[in-house]
């Protein structure tokens, strides 16, 4: 049995690697599959004919890379994605948009993404044709529009 391990290594690595896949699925935090990283790395590793402890240095090595220098950029970006979505009205939000008709606070058209809205701006300055603004709220079918550009923090 252990003569059979010894000589099929990578076979265990590669099963431990799919495990911690499997258990990513279920938990969804980014640190399994870092893990899966390194057995992985440790899979190549012993292929390449690398002693058993050279297996586990180089998987520990990339398992430890993984964890420190890609989930939290990846964590970032997950984050950064569900906080504005691409999709749905709340997409729109801060976006520009081209003045199609004169926007007062009752009336006006902008266009944005190659669509035409309704567009009311709660300034009391009317707005011209072809004036670019940002858009800082949805009701309804209406966009509420500003001429300066949205505070970012």
């Amino acid at each position: 049995m252990f003569e059979w391990l010894a000589e099929n290594m990578w076979l265990a690595w590669l099963s431990i690697a799919v495990l911690l896949v499997i258990v990513e699925i279920t938990v969804l935090d980014l640190i399994f599959l870092m893990l899966a990283g390194g057995a992985t790395a440790a899979t190549v590793a012993a292929l390449a004919g690398a002693p058993v402890w050279a297996q586990i240095g180089v998987g520990a090595l990339v398992a430890i890379i993984l964890l420190f220098a890609v989930r939290p950029v990846a964590l970032r970006h997950l984050k950064e994605s569900k906080e504005k979505p691409d999709y749905g009205v709340e997409s729109l939000l801060g976006q520009q948009a081209t003045v199609v008709e004169p926007i007062t606070d009752a009336t006006g058209q902008v266009r944005v993404d190659g669509e035409v809205w309704s567009a009311r701006t709660s300034s009391h300055r009317s707005v011209s044709p072809g004036e670019i603004v940002h858009i800082e709220r949805v009701d309804g079918a209406v966009l509420w529009v500003s001429i300066d550009p949205p505070l970012t923090a």
